[in-house]
């Protein structure tokens, strides 16, 4: 996980771990306190790394009501770009594809956080941005953006918590909030570099705690 989950604590809950942690109350100052992440796993891979995913029943209750979709093969090519509806407080999905050089930019139109995803062979990396401020960047494994790619992000007030193929949960606090329920935005995918295959987009609600 990243810098963004302070003060981080191991708990057992019957036969799983699970990570928890503050997420500062600023997206630039550590100052104490915030909130509590999302319930997020820890496990073991064959290989025996650790590794984190969202809860399987938490994170089945709190996708809400679809706003848009596109369900179609799309191929980005450096500069090429699709756009989306998308709640501000957020549940949203990506399935795609990268080329060993590609960037792909997820944003808002409005907002002003940035999720970049480079794919390397040695060194692909996942980093958020609220404007140019480097709120992470956080080095995923050899490897890990090879094949077909998973991305889930939830989005309430000014946190972010980003699930990459089962394996990473990465934790952000951004600068602008998202908390308006119902309020909507346009939610834009970039390929910045490389070649982008998209599978799946699907924006959906969070739902709030008095739905579940």
């Amino acid at each position: 996980t990243t810098e963004d989950l302070c003060a981080a604590q191991i708990a057992k809950k019957d036969d799983k771990f699970y990570i928890y942690g503050w997420i500062p109350k600023e997206h630039n100052r550590g100052f104490w306190g915030g909130f509590i992440n999302l319930p997020t796993e820890v496990y073991a891979l064959e290989d025996g790394t650790l590794a984190t995913r969202f809860d399987s029943e938490f994170a089945a209750k709190v996708r809400g009501a679809n706003v848009d979709k596109i369900e179609e093969d799309i191929t980005l090519n450096i500069g090429e770009k699709v756009e989306v509806n998308t709640f501000n407080r957020l549940d949203n999905e990506y399935h795609f594809t990268m080329s060993d050089d590609a960037v792909l930019e997820i944003k808002q139109e409005i907002n002003n956080y940035r999720i970049v995803v480079t794919n390397s062979i040695t060194a692909p990396k996942v980093q958020v941005f609220t404007a140019t401020y480097n709120c992470f960047t956080y080095d995923l494994r050899p490897g890990a953006l090879a094949g077909d790619n998973v991305l889930r992000v939830l989005g309430e007030g000014r946190n972010l918590e980003i699930a990459l193929n089962d394996t990473y949960v990465l934790t952000s606090r951004i600068e602008r909030s998202l908390t308006l329920d119902g309020e909507t935005d346009t939610n834009i995918v970039v390929a910045k570099q490389g070649t982008i295959n998209l599978s799946l987009v699907s924006a959906n609600k969070l739902k709030k705690l008095s739905e579940l």
